[in-house]
Parts: C-alpha cells; structure tokens; sequence
C-alpha cells in the first residue's frame, strides 16, 4: 500500500514509475476480493487482509479467513489473461511466470502453520489461488493438488464453507488474538528499493480531476485552466501534506517540505498554522507523518484517466 502511494505521487509529478501497473492491477484486484468476501463471508468466520508475519522470514498474505474449524490462506492474483496450469507450473498467455504463485501460496501456508505449531493450535490450514480478473481464462491439466479458485466460483466457494462447518474446534477470534502477536506492518523499505530524488520531481499543486499543473490562484481556492475543476486551499494543502507523507523516507514533515513541494503557492506561515492544527507535533517543526491516505481512490480514478491519453 505504501509503495502503490508513493509510486502514484512520482507519476503524477512526471516520474518514470517502474512496476506502478503492477501495483495498481494487485491492490485492486485486492480491493475486488475483499468486496466479494464481505458479501459472502461465513457467519462464523473471521476474515483478516494483508497479513504480514515473520518466523523468522518475512511473509505476505492477501486474505486469512479463520473458520471454528478450519482456516483457509488467500493470495490473490489479478491476470487479465489466459492463464493455464501445466506441470505444476503457471504460465500467462503461454509464457512461463518466473515465480510460481502456486510456491509462493505454499510456502506462506507452511509458515503459517509454523505458528500454530508453536502455539499448540491442532486446526487444518489450506491455501487457495485466486485468479480475481473478470475477464482472465484458465485452464489446467490438474498436475497440482492445491486449490485455484477464479472468480466465478467464490461465492459457492464461501457458502460452502457456511454449509459444510464441522464440530466448532475454536473461536476465530481467540485464533486471531495469537497470530496478533506475530502481525508486523511490512517489512521492506521501498525506498531503497525504488530509490528516487524528490528534487528531481515537478513541484505544483495540480489538479485532482484533469492532471494538469496549470492552476489558477484564487482568493480561497484553485482552478484549473485546462478544465475548470476547483480546489479549495485547505483540501490542496491536505493533498499536497498526504504526498508528503509517502514521499519522505523518515518519520516526520516539516512545514518547509510542504511550501517546498507545492511550489511556493500556498503560504509558508499558513501552511505551518494549519499543520500545527491537522497534525501531532513531534518536536518543534516537525509533524508526525499520517498513514493513511484519505485520497487512494481519487489517485487511481486519476490514473486510469491519465493512462487512456
């Protein structure tokens, strides 16, 4: 998630973002699962998103869904595609993936168990592949035993689970109050990763709706000479704060990082009043960074109006 944000914000400022497709086609087809999830969820069940643990490696699933008596891992692919299993390996559009997603579920479910191990919790555990994409095909000649789920098939997939629970063997949430204790936020550092000047970015504040940098200044507002769309001040300066956040590898902004990204086109002294207001001071001119970002959804409409120019 972080990663995606700090990738939209260097597109939109004119840089040239390696792998942003992949990120954006992940997290939404992410966000398309969650959605059939919470439509089709077991009464009993307790689903988690993005679990992120390590024992002692570092390990990533996009779903666990905790059943009283079994409890069921999700990674979630999003190919638009035609994809097909041969030999136990996945291939996209008759081209071999270099990683297997069939290992990498596998390898995150032994880790998983690991835990339970550890903590002395006898349930089942089985890993499932999501294919989300609507419009993606697959075809297998059965050479895995693990499960590969398309989208068409997860809602009898999960009203399974209702219909067929066994003897309750745990509380879901007791389950999940252990795994907590292994639960980190991520573990990598993506700007090394993505290394990136921020200086090398266009400064501005551009308009949410079009892209452009062409903005008119107002007596409380913004407008867009391109199309017309208007920002009032306060919302720029929360979008241009937001940007901040993901852009700096530390754990603070100052005032000076915002009047410097938005071009000098809000002012410096009413930047540093409103962040004393929107944000927690750490110690004096600097404010601690927020890590959620109200404007995700606005950044990928934005996106995928860019991308059809």
């Amino acid at each position: 998630m972080k990663e995606l944000k700090t990738l939209l914000v260097r597109y939109f400022r004119g840089d040239e973002t390696n792998r942003l497709d992949h990120f954006v086609r992940g997290y939404e087809g992410e966000q398309d699962f969650l959605q059939i999830v919470k439509q089709f969820i077991p009464n009993q069940g307790l689903f988690i998103k993005d679990f992120i643990f390590e024992t002692p490696g570092f390990v990533q699933i996009d779903g666990v869904l905790i059943m009283p008596d079994q409890i069921h891992l999700y990674e979630v692919k999003n190919y638009d595609a035609d994809c097909s299993l041969i030999d136990g390996k996945i291939y996209y559009n008759d081209r071999h993936i270099n990683y297997n997603p069939l290992q990498q579920i596998d390898r995150a479910c032994d880790s998983f168990k690991n835990i339970l191990i550890q903590e002395n919790i006898r349930i089942p555990v089985i890993p499932h592949l999501v294919l989300i994409h609507p419009y993606g095909t697959f075809k297998s000649d059965n050479s895995s035993e693990l499960s590969i789920l398309l989208r068409h098939e997860l809602r009898r997939h999960f009203q399974g689970l209702q219909d067929h629970c066994n003897q309750p063997n745990y509380d879901p949430h007791s389950i999940y109050q252990v795994l907590r204790k292994y639960q980190i936020d991520d573990w990598h550092n993506h700007f090394k990763i993505n290394p990136f000047n921020v200086e090398d970015l266009r400064r501005g504040i551009y308009c949410h709706q079009c892209g452009s940098f062409q903005m008119t200044k107002l007596y409380k507002s913004f407008q867009c000479q391109d199309c017309s769309a208007k920002i009032t001040k306060h919302e720029a300066l929360k979008y241009i704060i937001a940007e901040c956040c993901t852009l700096y590898d530390r754990e603070t902004i100052s005032p000076l990082d915002v009047y410097t990204l938005c071009n000098k086109q809000l002012d410096k002294h009413w930047i540093s009043n409103r962040m004393s207001e929107l944000l927690k001071r750490v110690y004096y001119g600097h404010y601690a960074k927020v890590s959620e970002s109200e404007y995700l959804e606005d950044m990928l409409r934005l996106y995928h109006k860019l991308k059809k120019k």
